[in-house]
């Protein structure tokens, strides 16, 4: 017996990202999507340890809770990868790493799909249906 990990390598499509359908906060179609990468991508682990190295040089320093919170956004926005379809005030709301940091403070209920889609493996192996 044999088992192939090529077949199960999450790791290429958790850095592109796969797109995701975001829902409103009751769960309807928004006809919007967010390309989410996972956690296995190669962009958030190195976001995390970015973050590991600067506390590590801050050494005793403990980290503000403003600081805390800030480190929590930034490692999150990076499971984000662009997206297409978002407005904010009746003007386009373009994708950059600052904008998904903004999303993800603003909308709890964006952050919480996101996180639930990164974590779930199934999005990210070679041929799924997300891909």
């Amino acid at each position: 017996m044999s088992f192939d990990l090529d077949k199960f390598d999450v790791r290429p499509l958790a850095q592109e990202g796969v797109y995701m359908p975001l829902l409103d906060p009751v769960g309807g179609s928004t006809g919007v999507t967010l390309r989410v990468r996972g956690f296995d991508s190669k962009a958030y682990k190195e976001t995390v340890e970015a973050q590991l190295r600067q506390r590590s040089a801050q050494l005793p320093r403990k980290p503000t809770e403003a600081e805390s919170k800030a480190e929590f956004y930034e490692e999150n926005a990076a499971l984000i990868a662009g997206w297409s379809g978002l407005t904010r005030g009746g003007k386009s709301f373009d994708y950059s790493p600052a904008n998904a940091v903004q999303l993800l403070q603003d909308y709890d209920y964006i952050l919480e799909q996101v996180r639930r889609f990164a974590a779930n493996r199934r999005n990210f192996l070679p041929g799924s249906a997300t891909s």
